[in-house]
């Protein structure tokens, strides 16, 4: 009697409730017969009844053991008797223990590149699966990619046998420690990750591939423990984020897939999967700044949308190289992902919720002159603390100088004090963790890290238009005082301007003009009836109209120029083109430009709660 599948010596079988069935397992046979089961717990006698288990035939034998409590150790005896009750073979598989296995997978930050010698020491409770289809008690490394079964792993190699990694740790030996010292059963391991692999590479189209793949491997795995497990451990996105801003855009789809088909193989539609976001990482090359905090944002974003998903921040761990999480930090990490586990497990009675960003808002610092940032967040454990000056957010100017000066922590809330002035700050973007390798230290009192994300825009909630980039453009002599319509004066030399960025700046046209007026003309589109008001940002006196009418005038100007500084009133649009016209006094030189776009009005209350993303706005032609 040889067993193939689901029930070997000191393994960990998956705990399922009585009416899903017992623990299915199978192998190979030459004695056809009743195949019969007795289970035995450490200490007792061994005189526990014998039950039918399953059949024998045809040289392959299946059976299923009746539903055991959580725990053990189990000792499991098996006979396959003929017609007549003779023993025709028989074996005892011993130290069996019941409770949750978890598959391992990812990269290398999960294969572990840690220093062994601050590695997990191990505990009796928690067994891992190595890649040698050997059950034992889970230590570092839990991938011993060197005996591997599955080929993946050295066809990944080039063909080429992995090397032997004995110095390294991972987090899956802190995690299920720490998940046996919140809930109190054994843990079971499934490691299955590969360093450097991309989301293409662990396509679970490869499956049928099996252990020539990566997601067949594990799916292979998985099958050979019975089947089921308690959920994913997943730590990957790198070299993702290494394929620049495509291989970024596309991480998204890719994992959600991926998710679905490990909940669908692995017969659970609510399969808990938990991955770490991405740490940090010291480029050589030219920086991967913006993809690696797309692929971040990704990961937050997934577990915003999807059932029993979570996200585990990393971003403040020591790193032992230019990429890979220390053997402490690892330690720290895998205790991180016990807690999120076992909050999608068992909910808030058995831990915190993740971290998350609930709301925020501007305000001004009088004394400074200045614009603040309130974030407040949920799922706090106690407090936010930080151990020092807290650091790790960002609102760059435009030259990207950080303008950020202080960071205040109050309980569940975060304070930013910026150098920037509240109207501009309502234009930039909130980072925290930007670029690859930011210094973040802000922790709650149960050591879980804020997680990383942005670019946040911190424009107020509204139905924008986008600024408006491209204009037409011309100059008179006329002051803007005696400027009484553009439609009246003399036809004008106008000529197409586009501009960088959302300030249109003509600096070097007004300085040779000194006196006398610039004027900014565009066309905008409403694609319904609305009402609007024209958002303005200006360093001169000025004046606008829409359609003819003046809609504002500003005979002193403000200085510098702000966005949305100067606002007019609001007024009826009708479907189709309009074309709206800005003069700027030139001020003796001193005038730069504007700042144009359009706000939409006529929202009503329960339209601005149900969100502004699908709402039609007017564009710029």
């Amino acid at each position: 009697m040889k067993i193939t599948e689901g029930l070997f010596s000191r393994m960990v079988l998956q705990r399922r409730p009585r009416k899903e069935g017992g623990f299915p397992f199978s192998g190979s046979s030459k004695s056809p017969g009743t195949l019969f089961a007795r289970v035995s717990t450490a200490g007792s006698d061994g005189s526990g009844p014998w039950y039918v288990a399953g059949r024998a035939k045809k040289g392959t034998f299946s059976g299923e053991l009746k539903t055991l409590p959580n725990g053990g150790p189990y000792s499991i005896e098996l006979e396959i008797r003929d017609s007549a009750g003779k023993v025709l073979t028989k074996r005892t598989v011993r130290d069996v223990l019941v409770g949750d296995v978890w598959v391992l997978a990812g990269q290398s930050n999960m294969e572990g590149c840690g220093m062994a010698n601050q590695a997990a020491k191990s505990h009796p409770m928690s067994r891992a699966f190595y890649m040698d289809d050997r059950w034992g008690t889970a230590k570092d490394p839990l991938h011993n990619m060197w005996d591997c079964v599955d080929k993946v792993h050295w066809i990944i190699k080039g063909g080429v046998r992995p090397n032997v990694r004995e110095h390294c740790t991972g987090p899956g030996v802190a995690f299920a420690q720490e998940m046996h010292r919140r809930n109190g059963i054994p843990q079971g391991l499934i490691p299955c990750a590969h360093g450097g692999t991309s989301m293409a590479q662990w396509d679970p189209a490869k499956k049928s591939e099996g252990g020539n793949s990566l997601y067949g491997a594990t799916i292979r795995r998985v099958q050979k423990v019975g089947g089921r497990v308690a959920g994913i451990v997943w730590y990957q996105g790198e070299s993702d984020a290494f394929g620049g801003e495509a291989g970024a855009a596309a991480f998204r789809e890719k994992t959600r897939e991926l998710i679905r088909c490990f909940r669908r193989d692995c017969k659970c539609p609510a399969l808990p999967f938990v991955m770490v976001q991405l740490s940090r990482f010291i480029p050589k090359t030219p920086d991967h700044g913006a993809a690696w905090n797309r692929v971040q944002e990704e990961q937050l974003q997934l577990a915003r949308s999807l059932k029993a998903v979570g996200t585990v921040p990393a971003v403040d761990l020591a790193l032992d190289d230019l990429i890979h999480l220390g053997g402490e930090a690892q330690q720290i990490l895998g205790r991180r992902l016990a807690l999120e586990m076992d909050y999608l497990q068992r909910g808030g009675r058995a831990a915190p919720p993740p971290i998350r960003l609930k709301s925020w808002n501007l305000e001004h610092i009088p004394r400074t002159d200045s614009g603040k940032i309130i974030l407040s967040y949920e799922g706090v454990a106690g407090k936010l603390t930080s151990g020092s000056r807290p650091a790790g957010f960002y609102v760059g100017d435009e030259q990207g100088t950080n303008t950020i000066y202080n960071i205040q922590l109050h309980k569940n809330e975060v304070h930013v004090l910026t150098s920037l002035r509240t109207k501009a700050l309502s234009l930039a973007h909130l980072h925290y963790g930007y670029g690859t390798n930011p210094y973040c230290n802000i922790v709650d009192e149960a050591g879980r890290s804020l997680p990383v994300f942005g670019p946040l825009p911190l424009r107020r909630p509204g139905a924008f238009s986008e600024f408006c980039r491209q204009f037409q453009c011309a100059t008179t002599p006329i002051s803007l005082q005696d400027l009484k319509s553009p439609e009246k004066l003399k036809p004008l030399a106008w000529k197409k301007r586009s501009f960088d960025q959302e300030f249109a700046n003509r600096s070097k046209e007004f300085q040779e003009l000194k006196e006398g007026t610039l004027l900014y003309q565009a066309e905008f589109s409403c694609p319904t009836d609305m009402r609007l008001k024209l958002m303005l940002g200006y360093d001169g006196p000025v004046c606008a109209w829409v359609d003819g009418k003046m809609m504002l005038n500003d005979w002193q100007g403000t200085n510098p120029a702000i966005p949305d500084e100067g606002q007019s009133k609001s007024i009826p649009c009708t479907k189709g083109k309009h074309r709206v016209v800005v003069a700027v006094g030139a001020n003796d030189g001193k005038a730069w430009g504007i700042f144009l776009r359009l706000e939409r009005t006529d929202l009503s209350p329960s339209q601005r709660r149900k969100g502004l993303k699908d709402l039609p706005v007017p564009g710029f032609c």
